[in-house]
């Protein structure tokens, strides 16, 4: 029989599709979210699901003389009842019951220094250090999830089972080991750190999420020790095929380094070698999901793979099914990530039904995926990755299509003249039409999909993402077909994928150029503060990575102090300005020039409601620092340049007074000669007194003389590099502070900020405890300020 007849005969849009599974994972879903974060009753959950399903299989004898609608739809609403419980029971289960030789239920040796045996989950993933002397080294760190199989307390006790994945970071030099081999361990577990202050990445939930609970650091690769084993047979292939395709995408534009990451980035999901800045342009613009290896991906190759099928003579219907090796193998190579699974589980169950010639119903396969992955792994409903991206695709399959037909209505052609008897004309704007209509209501409508989940999680509401993703989503599909033939020829001819690159650079700018674009646009992302938070005046301490930096609110107006450097202002200020929903900044205050600084302060102007001025120290006395600090503020207004006595009005009746430095200051160190700020707000006082010394601090109470209540202050904000944390004791009484807020450094780099009472011993012991955010709240009135250290809810 020819393939025409066999089209005809089971043609899969023959009849309409319904989508009976729908109804129960959207409840299954909800059950999952429920019973995995609240501590629910297990025999409660199963006393539900027992009664409930006598009731429902009592319904379905008939016995019940009710009428048949009544029956019928009691029944349906009784079904998902049991869903929602069934999946909240299955959701409990694992956290409240967890197996005997769990690593949550293991003895307390795990905490000492035990050896630890199983295999590597997933494929290491190696980050160079951003350090020049490492960077010459080839150090940097590799991170890789851990399967456990079995465990011993020490290397003279016996083995026991063990069973649990660990999170596991290894400092040193790249290592070659790969996904599935058998490696031993040894350290001692830790629990994944809570995130240093509100907005931060919550390292410790995700992890949750993939159900990995406790991490494991190694100094070097010494720690290591590696046991005869064969990797997995896939997972060695997709790393030689990653390493393949890393260095065939860079070919030929190998003196613009960033060009290829953004390639490897977009390609791969390796995003670990990306600029943070422009990872940033693209989360204030919502084109971020362009970096996530996921259906969108796999969506493009399989076209492309259909297109070359169809190009050869090949119904699709029938031959589609050759596409899975290659999908898979591209599965593979991204390291098997969550979000390309579940799109290949999809892809193929849409190649198995088209084979069969069953009806193609999108929604039904969206219900079948979201139903198989929650019945494996519970806890992916927690994680926020996995919602956005099922809202996403379940917002598309509803909206998309209606939405398209309502935006072609009215520039469509009549619809009693055939397409190809329209004139070219008429053919071209057609096309248009349906190219435009569609590509603005997908963005509209993924837009609308997720605006509800980003305003609850990231306080973050993108003004720009619809035009933003008009023109950054055909971009980036083009990419990644351009990318998919520089692959698929480079083993044919090296100058085609020379050639391919190449044009991929030009598309690259272009896209960088428009989302950079976008992201400078005023009000591109508004970000919102929680529900309940009053403006008041306060002043929001967090770590910079360079001591501490802060946020100063009052009378509608807010100030940066410090803005510490690259990592730092990424991993702690940027997040917790975004959560306090700070969209704009009214000055910027440097109590010390120091290097570091240099490299974010140039990208910062675009925060600041007008041109921003600088309030710093004179420049230290030495002339070759003074044309790099000019060059980086040369988007700034003239600095303003604060020594001692100096005072300043910041709005809402908080007053900063600079109580160093001194004209005449020695100056024994950089830090000796930052600056002392004095915050009041009537009578409520904060003391910054930054990184000086203990001659500093005699320096300045000489300086005040019988005048030494002017440093009096509830509050003293002070850190210290030296590992003896000694304040002196005269400083102390001077100031007599209720709280003293401690900052440990380690060199350059902030580790912890902690509250001390001010009657303690300042002898500092552990660098790591203490918070990553302090609140200290200036109610004015002569009443002391309330310091409060922020908190990660408990798990």
């Amino acid at each position: 029989m020819g393939d025409g007849a066999h089209t005809q005969d089971h043609d899969p849009h023959a009849s309409v599709p319904r989508s009976p599974l729908f109804l129960p994972a959207l409840a299954f879903a909800v059950g999952s979210v429920v019973g995995g974060a609240f501590p629910l009753s297990l025999p409660a959950l199963g006393l539900i699901l027992g009664c409930g399903s006598a009731g429902w299989l009592l319904l379905g004898t008939g016995r019940i003389g009710w009428p048949a609608s009544w029956l019928r739809r009691f029944s349906t609403a009784l079904f998902l009842l049991l869903c929602l419980a069934g999946a909240m029971f299955h959701a409990r289960l694992p956290l409240a019951c967890p197996p005997p030789d769990d690593l949550r239920v293991l003895p307390k040796g795990k905490f000492l220094n035990p050896q630890w045996e199983g295999r590597i989950a997933a494929a290491p993933d190696f980050t160079p250090s951003p350090r020049k002397s490492d960077a010459a080294l080839s150090l940097g760190r590799s991170h890789f999830p851990f399967a456990v199989t079995r465990w011993r307390e020490s290397p003279y006790a016996a083995w026991r089972p063990a069973s649990g994945l660990v999170d596991v970071t290894l400092e040193g030099t790249p290592n070659r080991w790969n996904s599935g081999e058998t490696v031993r361990l040894s350290g001692p577990l830790e629990p994944p750190a809570p995130p240093s202050g509100p907005g931060v990445f919550d390292s410790r939930s995700y992890l949750a999420a993939q159900e990995i609970h406790f991490r494991l650091r190694l100094p070097d690769s010494s720690a290591l020790f590696v046991r005869e084993s064969k990797g997995l047979e896939s997972a060695a292939l997709g790393e030689k095929t990653r390493a393949w395709s890393v260095a065939q995408l860079q070919k030929g534009i190998e003196d613009d380094p960033a060009v290829g990451a953004i390639l490897s980035g977009m390609m791969l999901g390796q995003k670990e070698t990306v600029s943070p800045w422009v990872l940033s342009e693209f989360r204030t613009t919502g084109t971020y999901h362009l970096f996530a290896v996921s259906g969108g991906n796999l969506v493009l190759l399989a076209g492309l793979l259909i297109g070359v099928l169809r190009f050869g003579g090949l119904i699709s219907w029938r031959w589609g099914w050759m596409a899975i090796p290659l999908l898979y193998l591209y599965v593979v190579t991204t390291g098997n990530q969550a979000s390309i699974i579940r799109a290949f589980l999809a892809a193929v169950a849409l190649f198995v039904a088209w084979r069969i010639g069953r009806p193609v119903s999108p929604l039904n396969f969206w219900s079948l995926t979201l139903l198989g992955l929650l019945a494996l792994r519970p806890a992916a409903a927690l994680d926020l990755g996995f919602q956005l991206s099922f809202a996403i695709v379940l917002a598309l399959i509803l909206f998309a299509a209606p939405l398209d037909r309502l935006l072609r209505r009215p520039f469509a052609l009549d619809p009693f003249i055939p397409l190809r008897y329209a004139t070219p004309w008429q053919q071209g704007r057609e096309h248009v039409n349906r190219t435009v209509c569609a590509l603005l209501a997908a963005s509209l409508v993924a837009w609308l999909g997720v605006a509800g989940l980003e305003l609850f999680d990231f306080h973050q509401l993108c003004l720009v993402s619809v035009p933003a993703n008009f023109i950054a989503v055909p971009l980036g599909g083009l990419i990644f077909t351009v990318g998919f033939l520089t692959l698929l020829l480079a083993p044919i001819s090296s100058w085609l994928g020379i050639l391919l690159n190449n044009a991929n650079w030009l598309f690259v700018k272009a896209l960088l150029a428009w989302v950079s674009f976008m992201a400078h646009l005023p009000h591109a992302s508004h970000y919102v503060a929680p529900l309940g938070s009053e403006p008041q005046t306060r002043i929001i301490l967090t770590r910079s990575g360079y001591g501490t930096a802060a946020l100063i609110q009052s009378g509608g107006k807010t100030y940066l102090l410090n803005p510490g450097n690259e990592k730092g202002y990424f991993s702690g200020l940027d997040p917790v300005r975004k959560y306090y929903g700070i969209n704009r900044l009214d000055g910027l205050f440097l109590t010390q020039w120091t290097a570091p600084q240099g490299a974010v302060l140039p990208r910062l102007p675009e925060l600041f409601a007008n041109a921003p001025a600088v309030y710093a120290p004179p420049l230290p006395p030495t002339r070759r620092k003074a044309p790099e600090w000019i060059a980086v503020l040369r988007d700034y207004r003239p600095s303003s340049l604060l020594t001692y006595g100096d005072t300043l009005d910041l709005g809402g009746g908080l007053k900063v007074t600079a109580l160093s430095p001194m004209e005449d200051s020695p100056g024994r160190t950089a830090s000796d000669l930052g600056l002392v700020l004095l915050f009041d707000h009537d009578g409520s006082r904060l003391l910054y007194a930054g990184g000086i010394g203990i001659g500093m601090e005699r320096d300045l109470l000489a300086k005040a003389g019988e005048h030494q209540d002017s440093f009096k202050a509830s509050v003293l904000v002070q850190s210290r590099k030296e590992k003896d944390f000694t304040l002196d004791p005269e400083w102390l009484a001077a100031i007599a502070p209720n709280d003293v807020i401690l900052i440990s450094a380690t060199g350059r780099e902030a580790t912890a900020l902690e509250v001390a009472p001010p009657l303690r011993s300042w002898n500092r012991t552990d660098a790591n405890t203490g918070s990553g955010t302090v609140i200290v709240t200036l109610p004015g009135r002569g009443r002391p300020a309330e310091v409060r250290e922020w908190k990660a809810p408990e798990r």
